[in-house]
């Protein structure tokens, strides 16, 4: 019986796997034509899955050989001769090539050769293929600014196919596990869910069928969403390489506070360095021009991380809500929850003498309905619209979203344009009903 996959390699007759055929055409194509290519995505996007169905399908009309570095230790990248010497030491496993103290000469020839490919014999094609472009590996190698420039790899040219799991192809995904098991699951409805979590991140799409899968959750709406639960609060090698991507670029996670928590909106620029990071790790994505987060799994993430600090620092303490008030038959009480807000907030921030930002109602509100909405719904700060205008808040919550625009008090016209603001956000999201946040720090407010 086949099973999902989340780790290592998956392999057709073990896994249920989406068909990558025509990705596999397409670099097959490129190889054909002598074509050097580089494919950067994120951990765990389907590289390694890829390399091995694509060296079977080569190995056909090639000789293919298939090395990974992911063993080889910073010592092997000191200089271009340990590097040649270990790539050499790799090639021995699979060809009968003894290593001799001219070996590192060798390699280091052929791959200057490469260059030259039109007029000297040497490989017909090279796939890189890892998280980082090799183009910024090289310069860790060759810091000097003449070999920065002068490499075999600029010559390399980027496989820019979509490795991301389309509806489509996760329904199909579905199917060969429904003709198996026969649970009478609505098919596309589920991929269509499951690519709305996850905008086919492929990790994030295995590891939600396979926790409905192992925990006989069922191939429904509600199993989604449980599943869903689940893994936004369990620890796995997907969310602690993101933390350890946050500890060791500061900057990134300014950026990703920055457009999740105040709703800033952020050009997608990639000269810029943080947003090169950004996407080099698959955790942003171009929206017509400006960020966005990749997904609502890592979206809703981040938010409860940057909340968990919040709550620690105890800015707005919410904790001993009773969230069972405010919901009744599955749907939320917004207007309850609104009005319990208020109260709160005025017995702890009422005499609130300091300047008051947007952007800190927005945290305040978020920290107070974190634990209403906790392991069943999400929200997030919906950046785009049709004019780039922001919403500054949409809860959803088993699948019927709230729309919530928060304003400082200036006078009438202002909350006026904040009025017509959520009228056009309601049209956007064909949604009837909005809510309107305004907090007031007059000292003749009427209550």
């Amino acid at each position: 019986m086949r099973t999902f996959n989340i780790t290592g390699t998956c392999i057709p007759n073990k896994h249920y796997m989406v068909d990558i055929t025509d990705r596999l055409d397409e670099i097959e194509k490129q190889v054909a034509m002598g074509k050097y290519l580089t494919i950067n995505r994120g951990r765990q996007f389907g590289k390694t899955t890829t390399l091995f169905l694509l060296a079977k399908r080569l190995s056909e009309k090639y000789v293919v050989f298939s090395i990974s570095f992911e063993a080889f230790s910073s010592n092997h990248f000191r200089n271009n001769d340990t590097l040649a010497y270990s790539f050499v030491e790799a090639l021995q496993t699979q060809i009968d090539f003894n290593v001799t103290r001219n070996a590192d000469d060798c390699v280091k020839k052929s791959l200057s050769d490469i260059l030259k490919r039109d007029s000297v014999p040497t490989f017909q094609s090279v796939i890189l293929a890892g998280v980082y472009d090799i183009k910024n590996l090289k310069l860790k190698v060759r810091p000097d600014s003449d070999h920065q420039y002068n490499s075999p790899w600029n010559i390399a040219v980027a496989f820019k196919e979509r490795m991301s799991f389309s509806k489509e192809q996760i329904a199909q995904m579905l199917g060969d596990y429904e003709n198996d098991h026969h649970t009478g699951m609505d098919i596309n409805g589920i991929a269509s869910l499951i690519e709305d979590y996850t905008s086919g991140y492929p990790f994030l799409v295995s590891k939600i069928c396979l926790t409905i899968d192992e925990e006989k959750l069922g191939w429904t709406t509600e199993g989604v969403i449980e599943a869903v639960k689940i893994l936004l609060v369990e620890k796995n090698t997907f969310f602690d390489d993101l933390n350890k991507k946050l500890d060791d670029f500061p900057e990134l996670e300014s950026l990703l506070k920055d457009i999740l928590y105040y709703g800033k909106p952020c050009p997608f620029n990639l000269d810029i360095k943080v947003i090169d990071i950004a996407q080099m790790f698959n955790y942003i994505a171009n929206n017509n021009g400006y960020v966005k987060i990749s997904n609502r799994i890592i979206e809703t993430r981040l938010y409860n991380k940057f909340m968990a600090v919040d709550v620690r620092g105890k800015m707005f303490d919410a904790g001993e809500i009773e969230k069972s008030q405010f919901i009744e038959n599955g749907s939320l009480k917004m207007d309850l929850i609104l009005e319990r807000f208020a109260f709160h907030f005025n017995q702890i921030y009422g005499k609130q003498t300091k300047e008051f930002k947007e952007e800190e109602a927005r945290r305040y509100f978020m920290l107070y309905v974190r634990p209403i909405i906790n392991g069943t719904g999400n929200y997030y700060i919906e950046a785009q619209t049709r004019d780039r205008s922001r919403t500054d808040m949409v809860i959803d919550y088993l699948g019927k979203q709230y729309i919530i625009e928060m304003k400082i008090w200036r006078g009438n016209s202002y909350n006026e344009r904040g009025e017509q603001q959520l009228a056009e956000y309601l049209d956007f999201y064909n949604i009837t009903k909005g809510y309107l946040l305004s907090f007031c720090f007059n000292k003749k407010k009427i209550p």
